[in-house]
């Protein structure tokens, strides 16, 4: 079942596109366990005292909760925006000093994720789409480039807002599971919080990345990534000048 895995990343960085590869490894997953016998044509779909079973059922049924939220959750941007609350959001945190510098902008991206992220209950990708405009907006204006915004918002997402033992949706379904469970002791939300290393550790990485400017990358006139912000080629002509001179010109007969 390794060659499922070794087909799937390859795809997915040869045609970086993350929704072929995936398709790749579900495929050629399920041949080479069908040929090694791992699996039967049962086990993928299949109707069992007239309820549909298999993996594929069971995936494409345990997606439709998230699919629902996301509709949702689409919607009430839609309300927001439509609203002017982003703008009003943007427009407060551009206004601020300490946001024009391009560490500053990255700090703003980095704890308006963190609290929109803890307000989601830890859930990263719901969380992600309501402040993401906030983010590419934040990080435009400072020059960042789409990646690093990217960067920044997603790791902050997946970081320690995913593990606020107050918050999380995570440490309170795992204090469920083990409550009342004979020989399970009882974990504390408290105490997965603080053993959670992977989002513990990914903070930390991402908060020195700011403060030293480690990986950051910005947008230049042609969209490419540049190390430093000198290297920003201005987009040169004079716009007064144009104007004057579109408004000079001879109007073009008949």
């Amino acid at each position: 079942m390794l060659l499922p895995v070794v087909a799937l990343i390859v795809v997915a960085f040869w045609k970086r596109n993350l929704y072929l590869a995936i398709t790749v490894g579900v495929v050629s997953g399920t041949v080479v366990a069908l040929i090694a016998g791992l699996i039967t044509p049962k086990d993928i779909m299949f109707v069992a005292d007239g309820a549909p079973t298999g993996f594929l059922f069971d995936g494409v049924n345990g997606m439709l909760p998230l699919i629902g939220l996301s509709i949702a959750v689409f919607g009430m941007i839609g309300i927001v925006r439509e609203a002017g609350i982003f703008e009003i959001i943007i427009n407060a945190l551009s206004r601020r000093p300490w946001t024009q510098s391009p560490r500053g902008a990255e700090t703003a991206i980095a704890v308006g994720q963190t609290i929109t992220t803890t307000m989601f209950a830890g859930v990263v990708g719901p969380s992600i789409v309501p402040f993401s405009a906030i983010a590419d907006e934040i990080g435009a204006r400072a020059k960042l480039h789409p990646y690093r915004r990217a960067n920044v918002m997603e790791a902050f997402a997946a970081g320690i807002a995913c593990i606020v033992p107050s918050f999380s949706a995570f440490l309170f379904i795992i204090n469920q599971l083990t409550t009342g469970v004979e020989g399970m002791p009882v974990i504390s939300p408290i105490t997965v919080a603080f053993v959670s290393f992977y989002p513990i550790l990914f903070s930390a990485v991402m908060i020195f990345s700011i403060i030293t400017g480690w990986g950051r990358r910005f947008e230049s006139a042609d969209g490419a990534p540049v190390k430093r912000f000198e290297d920003i080629v201005p987009e040169a002509p004079n716009e007064l000048a144009d104007s004057t001179e579109t408004e000079l010109a001879p109007a073009p007969r008949g």
